[in-house]
């Protein structure tokens, strides 16, 4: 896996001007038929809400300023530069950093039937810590409960004590993968007393992780544990009862980011919240859980619900960029979005999301594309693990429209998923994509048991342009994937060349894929051949976005054209023009 890797959401934005009793339940109705979209979903929708409560405050506070001294409120400003738009936040879409701020404090979750209502916890760290058990990093250890155990309706007589400063029930969690809310939400049932890369073997002195297993109750505490290859120490206790209750007690916290919280695991619905400024909160039959760090947020909701408030409803795709320093969260480098798929063959569900941003007849897809200073100002220089370019990772990107979902009839008349790769959203490793932006690789069969990968993410392969609307069936040739496979990759990997490997070639045509998903509706006949893509570049409170970023963009724009018809063999085109909506 790459450390900066190409992650793609896959789902939509949120509700600007739904109650959230609407949005849970539009989404519970529409299903996607995807724990990761649901995930995304539930993350979007939650950011958004709490974006929303602290945007609420911040106004007021404003108004009061204002009152008192007289000064005025920085203004939001949208502009259409060559035809991308450029928008100067207020402080409307974009959060401040959100530092951790829980030494010396407690949480407290007590059950209520099915959910949990969340408050302040008076007491501190108990002294009295138990046995220390041995535990590495990344590694999960079972306990017997001297008690039944209730969480979130079900019962359980095992706890998972996993050592990123978690536990999990049914499960253990000793994934090295990041720490987030995505992971947070669709694992198993989760308690989160602080969930970040900790690793109690690197303590010192007395440092490390203690059990006290007792009849009522049992208290784990993470003692001058540090997080992995630092030197810090973090010093916190969380305690289960046998009444269904979690009190939570911090003493020290040196990190700065990590996910604190409760999940029921597959989590549709989300509470994002602030636990400084926000409990006690009322039961909630969902997931609750802050989430801190030291980047601001972008809140894509509001960014996408002021460029349909500003621009024609006339583009498929909006693609955005930031032009401050901002972390998507972990190793993500750029990700997207889908409010709309009325595309039955292509292995998505059908539903329709845009009421959540008020309605449109055309949108269809968000791209977030991240921090703008980490592309290179030619949009064709390979830069990202020396593979992919900026119009790579655009079209990546803006393909996910349309890609990788599929699946297929093997030979014995099996459903397979074999050509998909990570998140079952991108092609396999050992799929023969022929360069597919959307990953897996151009692989040569040597004809002696061997395979070489020789390209990656140069184009839309003719299966792409199948799914994407743009050409006949019969002009898509079979292809192959390798199983039994020697290489030290594994089907989720990102695409590199000139890897050699041994395997057992299995082919694979679209007529297989066709009898399962079915025949693509509408067929390419009736599909639409252009792409229409809207570029936007935004701009922080205080920071404006500059002229050279906003040619930069433009560059970026024009180059797109040429490059989403080469990377179609001509068989497709995209349009950028800009055009603001009347008034």
């Amino acid at each position: 896996m790459r450390q900066m890797i190409k992650f793609s959401g896959i789902l939509l934005l949120s509700a600007l001007a739904l109650p959230t009793a609407s949005v849970a339940k539009l989404v519970k109705e529409r299903s996607l038929g995807c724990g990761m979209e649901a995930t995304h979903l539930a993350i979007s929708i939650a950011k958004h809400e709490l974006f929303e409560r602290q945007r609420a405050r911040e106004r007021r506070d404003i108004r009061h300023a204002a009152a008192t001294t007289g000064s005025a409120a920085s203004a939001l400003e949208v502009r259409k530069v060559g035809n991308v738009a450029v928008v100067d936040d207020d402080g409307s879409l974009v959060s401040e950093p959100n530092p951790l701020d829980l030494s010396n404090r407690g949480i407290q979750f007590k059950r209520k039937k099915n959910g949990v209502k969340t408050s302040n916890f008076g007491g501190g760290v108990n002294a009295d810590r138990g046995e220390q058990i041995l535990i590495g990093d990344d590694e999960t250890v079972v306990i017997d409960l001297e008690f039944k155990f209730r969480f979130f309706g079900k019962r359980y007589n095992q706890v998972f004590l996993n050592s990123d400063g978690n536990l999990t029930f049914s499960r253990g969690d000793d994934s090295s993968s990041d720490r987030s809310l995505g992971r947070f939400l669709n694992g198993p049932p989760r308690i989160a007393p602080f969930f970040d890369d900790l690793d109690p073997s690197g303590a010192t002195g007395e440092g490390g992780v203690y059990v006290d297993n007792q009849s009522k109750l049992i208290r784990i505490t993470w003692f001058e544990v540090p997080e992995f290859d630092e030197s810090n120490v973090n010093t916190f206790q969380v305690t289960l009862h046998s009444s269904g209750k979690v009190t939570v007690a911090y003493e020290t916290l040196d990190a700065l980011e990590g996910v604190v919280g409760v999940s029921p695991g597959g989590s549709d619905i989300f509470n994002l919240v602030d636990f400084s400024t926000e409990l006690p909160l009322p039961k909630k039959a969902t997931a609750v859980a802050e989430r801190f760090g030291l980047t601001e947020q972008i809140d894509d909701f509001a960014v996408a619900k002021l460029f349909l408030d500003n621009f024609k409803d006339d583009y498929d795709i909006l693609l955005v960029w930031a032009d401050f320093n901002i972390s998507l969260g972990g190793n993500t480098f750029a990700y997207s979005q889908t409010l709309r798929n009325d595309v039955k063959g292509i292995g998505r569900s059908i539903y329709d999301f845009t009421a959540l941003i008020g309605g449109s007849q055309r949108f269809q897809t968000f791209v977030q594309m991240g921090d703008l200073s980490r592309y290179p100002s030619s949009p064709s220089v390979k830069f990202l693990d020396s593979i992919d370019s900026a119009l790579s990772l655009i079209a990546h990107e803006a393909g996910h429209r349309f890609l990788a979902f599929p699946r297929f009839l093997d030979g014995d008349g099996n459903v397979s998923d074999l050509i998909l790769g990570r998140q079952l959203a991108h092609w396999s490793y050992f799929f023969d994509s022929d360069s597919s932006v959307l990953e897996g690789n151009d692989i040569r069969d040597n004809g002696d048991g061997t395979f070489s990968t020789v390209g990656a993410v140069e184009r839309y392969s003719k299966f792409d342009q199948y799914l994407m609307g743009l050409i006949a069936p019969e002009e898509v040739p079979d292809s192959f994937y390798v199983t039994d496979e020697t290489s030290n990759a594994d089907r989720e990997s990102n695409p590199r060349l000139s890897d050699n490997f041994f395997g057992t070639r299995v082919d694979v045509s679209l007529s297989q894929v066709i009898a399962f998903e079915g025949p693509r509706d509408p067929d390419w006949t009736v599909a639409p051949k252009t792409l229409k893509t809207a570029f936007l570049v935004l701009g922080k409170r205080g920071q404006p976005v500059s002229a050279a970023s906003a040619a930069k963009v433009r560059k970026y724009r024009k180059q797109w054209q040429r490059f989403f018809r080469q990377a179609t063999d001509g068989s497709g085109k995209v349009k950028t023009k800009l055009k603001f909506r009347k008034k």
